[in-house]
């Protein structure tokens, strides 16, 4: 049986029953969410986004489909207005963390794509995480600032020179 629909259409024809299976076996909401919102409950997202513990990065463009600027932090790429690219910032986060250190170690002075760029120049494409002020304000409030990102000590500093000039 040839599966066209990648891992998801593997898993499907496996699990045949699942969704009318045993309801005690589902995932909870927070470990199988989407990247993209559209696609899941939007109310369900809304009050446990924040918490997600597995991001499903549905669709053609995966996160290892983008580049990473290791400097910035920041991704570049054509990343779709439905997506959530907070989720795909804290893949690369990850990834430049923990998976990044472990191929250098492997493939030493061999080369190889990384998919990091260090000193890209800034790109307009940069992709950012879109919150709101109060999304923003309710994540210092619960201890989640982007300290990588959008928070970080530079950012910050920017934002106050700009208003103390």
């Amino acid at each position: 049986y040839l599966f066209i629909r990648g891992d998801q259409g593997v898993l499907n024809g496996f699990f045949s029953d699942w969704a009318t299976a045993d309801i005690n076996k589902h995932l909870p909401f927070i470990y199988n969410m989407s990247s993209i919102a559209i696609y899941t409950y939007l109310p369900a997202f809304k009050q446990y986004g924040a918490n997600a513990k597995v991001v499903h990065f549905l669709g053609q463009m995966k996160p290892w489909s983008y580049k990473y600027n290791l400097t910035q932090r920041t991704v570049r790429g054509d990343v779709p207005a439905s997506s959530q690219p907070g989720f795909l910032l804290q893949w690369w986060a990850l990834y430049s963390a923990e998976v990044l250190p472990m191929l250098i170690r492997e493939y030493g002075d061999q080369p190889f794509n990384s998919g990091c760029e260090e000193d890209a120049a800034e790109s307009e494409e940069s992709v950012q995480p879109l919150l709101s002020s109060a999304e923003r304000k309710q994540r210092w409030e619960q201890g989640q600032a982007d300290y990588m990102g959008i928070d970080s000590f530079d950012n910050i500093q920017k934002k106050l020179d700009v208003f103390l000039k």
